[in-house]
C-alpha cells in the first residue's frame, strides 16, 4: 500500500496525506481513509481527527470531485 510514515510527524504532513488519499479516488468514505491511515502505520491520535465535522467534510467533497473523475463514461 502506501509509504510507511516515521514519528514525530507535523500535522501538515498528516493533513496532506489525508488529502492524497481522498483526491485519489480510490476511497468511498472519510472512514475508508481513516482505516488506510492506520494500516499505513499512522497514530490513533492523528487518524481520529478526520472525524471532526469541518475536516470531514472537506474529505468528503474531495472524495466525491474525485470519485466523478474516475467513472466510466465521464
Amino acid at each position: 500500500m502506501g509509504a510507511r510514515y516515521r514519528f514525530p510527524m507535523s500535522n501538515q504532513a498528516f493533513l496532506k496525506r489525508a488529502f492524497e488519499l481522498a483526491e485519489s479516488g480510490e476511497y468511498a468514505k472519510v472512514s475508508d481513509i481513516r482505516k488506510a491511515m492506520t494500516q499505513e502505520g499512522f497514530p490513533l491520535y492523528l487518524v481520529s481527527q478526520l472525524s471532526g465535522r469541518q475536516l470531514a467534510q472537506q474529505l468528503r467533497t474531495k472524495i466525491l470531485a474525485a470519485r466523478r473523475t474516475k467513472q466510466p463514461g465521464k
